[in-house]
């Protein structure tokens, strides 16, 4: 999905030790810009030591309050908007879609886990309420992932 779309700038938020980002770098991905953002300072400096690219930029921020002035091609989440409540999933699913100029990739956990940091919530009606074009959803229950592929209208 992301090399079809040929971004030319990608934000990971909630990006970990960066192994999304080294992937898509990896795996012929391209852009001038790459930003990924997490809230574990531990995290954003283990990505900068493993993607090992300085052009990559790392920020240490949580969704709601990353503030960047340009919007990117592509916003990605891996296993975030699960840790998000329901009291605040819209707001954060505003927040990725003012982040993007083209589209959205969401792959994120829905089975409830035995924790009290895992919120399962449906990407699906949250999204079809925003401005935005659902281009593939994929729920697996085998895998307990939803993939979500959307264009920003």
């Amino acid at each position: 999905i992301v090399k079809k779309q040929s971004p030319k700038s990608i934000l990971e938020v909630g990006c970990g030790f960066g192994r999304n980002i080294k992937f898509l770098i990896q795996n012929g991905t391209n852009p001038s810009s790459i930003i990924g953002i997490d809230i574990s300072q531990n995290m954003i400096k283990l990505a900068r030591k493993y993607v090992g690219k300085k052009e990559v930029k790392f920020f240490i921020s949580d969704l709601i309050g990353f503030d960047h002035k340009k919007k990117f091609d592509l916003v990605l989440t891996h296993g975030v908007l699960m840790h998000i409540p329901e009291d605040q999933i819209e707001d954060a699913i505003d927040k990725i879609i003012s982040l993007s100029k083209k589209c959205l990739v969401l792959i994120e956990q829905n089975y409830q886990a035995d924790n009290n940091y895992t919120f399962i919530h449906d990407y699906k009606k949250l999204l079809n309420s925003k401005k935005i074009d659902i281009i593939e959803y994929l729920g697996n229950k085998k895998l307990g992932l939803d993939l979500i592929y959307a264009k920003v209208l």
